[in-house]
């Protein structure tokens, strides 16, 4: 609390206002490029691993059209389709775990 003051609304405001600058660079730079270095690389795996989290939180990515196709040309890698893939099977299996943790001892499943 004292990094805010206790004004969580402030904090808010500010990350929206920093996510908008860096987004909006991101974005201007896919807009000269599909890609951030002219061909697929890391960097645009980290990026839509980037928007994830902001969108997750609920950071509106509808005025950077160029990065919200971003991951619809990621999802043409084949590794990158796989990795989706590995991280959706991962989570339920991480679910079903939980589920099963989370049953009384002695309880029928």
């Amino acid at each position: 609390m004292r990094l805010t003051g206790g004004d969580f609304g402030r904090v808010q405001r500010k990350s929206i206002a920093l996510a908008k600058k860096s987004f909006g660079y991101a974005e201007s730079r896919l807009a000269a490029s599909d890609w951030w270095l002219d061909d697929w690389s890391l960097v645009g795996v980290y990026l839509d691993w980037a928007m994830s989290v902001a969108a997750n939180a609920g950071f509106d990515f509808a005025p950077f059209t160029h990065l919200s196709v971003l991951r619809a040309r990621l999802m043409e890698l084949p590794a990158f389709a796989r990795m989706l893939q590995i991280n959706q099977q991962s989570t339920a299996t991480l679910q079903q775990r939980r589920a099963a943790a989370a049953q009384p001892q002695g309880s029928p499943t």
